[in-house]
């Protein structure tokens, strides 16, 4: 796991091209504290720093083909490359690192600009081919790793960061409100290729670009995974085969030559990854995050029950709602581009919890909910009759009767929860002077219905659409990266495979949403493999609570904008604005 930025000048480079690199790798070391590479020539620099996974004695980065005439920067895992590797020596090619990533050169020698298809990882790299004059970059078929590029006067550049990009832009950039107007409306941006500097762009999810010297730049998909239902075995079978992927997916995922460890909840994803790491002959060390008031959201009990059970060696990381006022500039600092899920606070303990164990490679559960169907509110476009099932609300009010106190006291607390969530977390109008600037730029505004993919036949299918798309690359994929590498540490999502992710992808209706239940296949393919009780618990979700956000919030002082800011949100991209407006950028009208 790593960082880069590269940079293309067509005219050549200048020394202000080579201050502004050097300055970029300096500024993100925690991305990749153990190393750091910077090789040139007359018109193409790439810098790269590292944190050693695999290959740690010898995987420096710029990694040079044998003839020199390929050079790559890598940000990731490649987790077939000991099969990739065999076949290639067997043919007769030289490795000149022990890293996994070198595998794309060789890749890319054997395939052409094919070679991405036969690549299973999470990625975004730079390959520079200077016989083509050409450079080529891809993110992985998820958007687990970023990917951001910008055209400057002369050229490119191409980095993890965007704060890295903006080095190279006169000013730093100028300020997209629309970008802002979603953060503000959704808490996470929506787009797939703007951030919310207007000059910046993001490499979607399962793309490739190319420019060259004398060619302009590119775009082109070279992943997707569309629903269709080929799969003609049975019910049973594809349980199976769906139980089969989940432990080739974890095994693949336990290669380190560092210590790993697993970040644990009392939910299904999480908990399955414990249970075949286990199954596997590799019990975790796995860590879980605690509030000091044990509150509702505090599974920390649950996720050591299961740690007891599997026998695992388990740490609670202990969040004070002190801690969220104290380190929120902190926190937003290394985010790289405005957010406002309240996960965060939650995430950043955790990670910073691990690295202090000297673990650099965490397992985590992210993405099993987009694929198994494991949000209730977005299968109710399926459920019989279209109507939503039942939420906690209705369900409490329905055990309801006049002598059962315990009952009436719980929906009390709920609605008081509820509120408190609401006031804090949930959607809130956008601010006045993000309306008027929208206003001043014109821009078209972008929605969720906008995100669905409407060549699916299925309404379900539509909806998680918009979850793919955006919800993980922007949000949950987004803050394990930034979050995770602000503490030089890795974060592997099992749930994430490609393989595991295709083959759901082939089911019919019935067997991926199976009973029209939440999960229903991943929970049939773990039966016998996590506890029951683990399976058939309610579904919590990781948010911290409500009055620790609160507290963050009302702390923050305004930098930028002069209404009331009363959301993380809100806060978030206050913070990002005034930080553009420093260096230079567009001010509010």
């Amino acid at each position: 796991m790593c960082g880069f930025t590269v940079v293309l000048n067509r005219a050549g480079l200048t020394a202000r091209d080579e201050q502004a690199l050097n300055a970029c790798i300096a500024g993100m070391t925690y991305r990749g504290p153990d190393e750091h590479g910077i090789w040139r020539d007359d018109h193409v620099a790439l810098g790269h720093v590292r944190l050693s996974i695999i290959g740690v004695a010898n995987g420096l980065q710029p990694i040079f083909s044998e003839d020199q005439s390929l050079v790559l920067v890598c940000n990731g895992e490649i987790y077939n490359h000991r099969e990739l590797r065999a076949r290639f020596v067997a043919d007769g090619a030289v490795f000149q690192t022990a890293s996994d990533s070198e595998v794309l050169i060789h890749a890319y020698r054997a395939w052409g600009d094919d070679f991405l298809k036969h690549i299973d990882g999470m990625f975004a790299f730079v390959l520079y081919d200077r016989a083509r004059g050409m450079v080529i970059c891809a993110r992985d078929h998820a958007g687990k790793k970023p990917l951001y590029y910008a055209e400057t006067a002369d050229g490119m550049v191409f980095s993890s960061e965007v704060k890295a990009v903006r080095r190279f832009l006169d000013g730093g950039g100028t300020l997209n409100a629309e970008v802002i107007r979603q953060v503000q409306a959704q808490r996470y941006s929506l787009t797939e290729s703007d951030t919310y500097v207007a000059e910046v762009h993001k490499v979607m999810p399962g793309h490739v670009a190319r420019v060259g010297r004398k060619e302009a730049l590119t775009l082109e998909r070279w992943y997707r995974c569309k629903p269709e239902p080929t799969f003609e075995g049975t019910y049973d079978e594809a349980v199976e085969q769906t139980r089969s992927l989940l432990f080739r997916a974890v095994e693949r995922r336990l290669e380190s030559e560092v210590p790993l460890a697993l970040l644990l909840s009392a939910g299904i994803d999480s908990s399955a990854i414990a249970c075949i790491a286990k199954a596997l002959g590799h019990p975790l060390k796995v860590f879980s995050a605690g509030f000091s008031d044990r509150s509702t959201h505090d599974e920390s009990h649950e996720a050591e029950q299961l740690a007891g059970h599997l026998g695992l060696d388990f740490t609670r990381v202990e969040i004070d709602q002190s801690d969220f006022r104290n380190e929120l500039p902190t926190i937003l600092s290394y985010l790289d581009e405005p957010n406002g899920d309240p996960s965060q606070f939650a995430q950043w303990y955790l990670y910073k919890a691990v690295r202090q164990h000297d673990y650099t490679v965490l397992l985590s559960g992210i993405g099993g909910d987009e694929i198994f169907f494991g949000y209730p509110g977005a299968n109710g476009v399926q459920v019989r009759g279209g109507t939503r099932p039942a939420g906690r609300l209705q369900r409490l009010a329905s055990t309801l009767s006049a002598s059962d106190l315990g009952a009436r006291i719980e929906l009390l607390a709920y609605l008081v929860r509820k509120s408190a969530y609401q006031r804090s977390i949930r959607n809130r109008p956008v601010l006045p002077e993000v309306s008027a600037l929208l206003g001043q730029q014109g821009r078209s505004t972008l929605t969720w219905t906008d995100l669905e993919d409407r060549d699916l036949d299925q309404p379900i299918d539509r909806r998680y659409s918009r979850l793919l798309r955006a919800y993980l690359p922007n949000n949950g994929y987004f803050l394990a990266d930034k979050l995770g590498m602000a503490h030089s540490l890795e974060v592997r999502c099992p749930l994430a495979d490609r393989d595991l992710r295709a083959f759901v992808a082939t089911l019919p209706l019935g067997f991926k949403f199976p009973r029209e239940e939440a999960k229903g296949l991943l929970k049939d393919a773990l039966r016998g493999v996590v506890p029951d009780a683990v399976l058939d618990r309610r579904k919590t979700g990781f948010t911290p609570p409500s009055t620790y956000v609160l507290e963050a919030v009302k702390a923050y002082r305004n930098r930028y904008f002069t209404s009331r800011l009363t959301t993380l949100a809100q806060v978030a991209t206050d913070y990002y604005c005034a930080d553009l407006a420093a260096a230079g950028g567009r001010e509010m009208p």
